[in-house]
């Protein structure tokens, strides 16, 4: 009769109770209270740390974000004072403190900052400003939200009119700028034309031998032994709204002798339309 021997569950290991009490305190009372035989006392003072540990992780996830909160308030006196890199300082260490973006206002702020200091963002707003807007701008009695925080727009609004004196050269740039945008997308435009374009051709014809699919099928059945069919070569011609195709190939004539023959089509860009032109 063999020896047989049980195994404690995980839970009940040394290790199984720390990884347990490490990872899921909330779940360590009912296992120790539903799964085990220890004295009444010991569980209870599991459940005393258990408690413990999560009580005090709820604590320091609530100040951690009380500190988070306090930097980005803290931001906001800086930016007051026009202090933009101590404000950016700030605003890095709330992130480090709560890097949930929905639950922390320090990303989108940062965010909004970035604009302000963004070159191409002050450009391109004095380049589409209307010639009114632009005279209001001068007089310093434009009153137009171009970044969501009051702040921020004010001082967004003062590198504008230091600025407003290369409006010209800035509206310039950018008509270069969206020049050579719209000239990318028409290049990208045409090659993915191009590409669906011989990707469209190129399926017609068989990767294995380079024929051509539909007119080999055509050949095959105009055939006195179709099985005798043997591709030699084929070529085509792009003619823009139709292809030229040539084949050559060998098969058995009606009298049983193998002969070399050549066939010409005209096949329409999608394939399915295939005319033969010349069999020779």
């Amino acid at each position: 009769m063999s020896e047989q021997t049980t195994s404690k569950p995980w839970y009940k290991k040394w290790w199984g109770i720390i990884l347990t009490i490490a990872f899921f305190p909330l779940v360590v009372p009912y296992l120790v209270w539903t799964k085990t035989t220890w004295n009444k006392w010991v569980k209870i003072a599991i459940t005393a740390v258990c408690a413990i540990i999560v009580i005090s992780s709820m604590v320091d996830s609530s100040q951690r974000k009380q500190e988070s909160l306090d930097l980005v308030n803290q931001a906001e006196v800086f930016i007051s004072e026009n202090k933009i890199s101590d404000a950016l300082t700030a605003l890095n260490k709330s992130q480090e403190l709560n890097t949930i973006k929905s639950e922390n206002s320090a990303f989108e702020l940062e965010e909004k900052i970035t604009k302000l200091q963004s070159a191409e963002f002050l450009k391109k707003t004095l380049a589409d400003m209307s010639d009114s807007d632009f005279d209001l701008l001068q007089k310093g009695e434009l009153k137009t939200s171009f970044i969501n925080h009051d702040g921020l727009n004010k001082l967004f609004l003062a590198k504008l009119r230091e600025n407003a004196d290369q409006r010209a050269v800035y509206i310039a740039e950018v008509e270069e700028l969206r020049k050579k945008e719209q000239e990318e997308a028409e290049k990208k435009k045409l090659e993915a034309e191009a590409n669906a374009r011989t990707e469209t051709i190129e399926k017609q014809f068989s990767a294995w031998d380079g024929s051509h699919i539909k007119l080999t099928r055509l050949i095959k059945n105009s055939m006195n032994d179709p099985d005798s069919y043997e591709h030699v070569e084929t070529k085509y011609w792009d003619m823009k709204d139709h292809l030229i195709v040539n084949t050559t190939f060998r098969g058995k004539n009606a009298f049983g002798g193998t002969v070399k023959n050549t066939v010409k089509a005209k096949v329409s860009l999608d394939g399915e339309n295939v005319e033969i032109l010349e069999q020779y």
